[in-house]
C-alpha cells in the first residue's frame, strides 16, 4: 500500500509540473483580455493581467500558414506567421517553435496547421491587423499539406 501511494504521489507532482494542468484559451480571449488591458490605467492592475494570460496556454486550430520567415526573436531561429480572424478583423500570430524539421515542411499559403504555445507578448503596428501575438515554446502539428 505504501508502494502506491509513493508511485500515486510521484506521478501527481510529474503531472502537475507539466502543462497538464494549464488553462487553454483561444485568440479571441487573448484580445479581450488586452481590451481590458487597454483600458486599465492602474499599471498594477496591466502586470495581473499581463501575468494571468503568461500563466496560460494559447491554442489556434485549423489556420494557414502564411509565411515562414527568420525569427526576431533571439532564442528561436525561425517563425511561422499566421492570420487568425476575430469578430471581423485579422489577428497576426508569430509563432516560434524549436521544432525546425517540422518548420521546414511548412508550405506558405498551403498548410493547415494547429499550434499550441505560451504567450510572448503582444505588439501593434500601423496596418490592417487588429494586434500581433507572440507564441513561444510552441507546438505545431500539421493538419493539412496539399500535395504540389
Amino acid at each position: 500500500m505504501k508502494k502506491i501511494c509513493v508511485v500515486f504521489s510521484a506521478v501527481c507532482m510529474l503531472a502537475l509540473s507539466c502543462s497538464y494542468f494549464t488553462p487553454v484559451i483561444r485568440v479571441k480571449d487573448v484580445i479581450n483580455e488586452k481590451k481590458t488591458l487597454d483600458n486599465a490605467q492602474n499599471p498594477a492592475k496591466k502586470y495581473l493581467i499581463m501575468r494571468e494570460i503568461s500563466r496560460k496556454l494559447i491554442e489556434i486550430k485549423n489556420v494557414k500558414v502564411k509565411d515562414v520567415t527568420q525569427s526576431t526573436n533571439i532564442d528561436y531561429d525561425f517563425c511561422v506567421i499566421v492570420d487568425v480572424p476575430v469578430d471581423g478583423t485579422i489577428v497576426e500570430c508569430y509563432v516560434y517553435s524549436k521544432n525546425i524539421s517540422r518548420i521546414s515542411k511548412l508550405e506558405k499559403n498551403v498548410t493547415r496547421i494547429d499550434v499550441k504555445g505560451e504567450f510572448g507578448r503582444f505588439f501593434t503596428t500601423l496596418d490592417d491587423s487588429l494586434t500581433k501575438i507572440e507564441i513561444i515554446k510552441a507546438k505545431i502539428s500539421v493538419k493539412e499539406q496539399k500535395k504540389s
